[in-house]
């Protein structure tokens, strides 16, 4: 449902804020690293069935291929950009933050 996507968005990009080592981790009971908003919004096993099942791009068609590491998600990105852009007014003073980490993933942009 419209509502369920919104939740499974929403629990990304939290996830952006709140570090944890693992993504099981987000609705862990243990003490140290319980987060409840996580477990509230969302079962742990759905919240990867959607990530596991979630296409933005058809991939049979043929006519939109191209070389771009985040093609499969660009339509998605555009389209929060420009709705981020649309509600963001910054200020006289505006600080940002880059939080660069070690990141030992498989994309071919990595930033240290």
């Amino acid at each position: 449902t419209k509502d369920e996507f919104e939740f499974f968005l929403s629990l990304s990009i939290l996830m952006g804020h709140v570090r944890k080592g693992d993504l099981k981790d987000y609705w862990s009971t243990d003490p140290l690293l319980h987060t409840p908003i996580f477990r509230q919004t969302m079962t742990r096993d759905r919240y990867l069935q959607l990530l596991r099942n979630l296409h933005f791009q058809n991939n049979e068609d043929d006519s939109e291929i191209v070389n771009h590491p985040l093609q499969k998600i660009k339509p998605v990105i555009d389209h929060l950009q420009s709705k981020f852009l649309a509600v963001l007014i910054p200020g006289k003073n505006l600080c940002i933050d880059e939080n660069l980490l070690l990141w030992k993933g498989r994309l071919r942009f990595k930033q240290y």
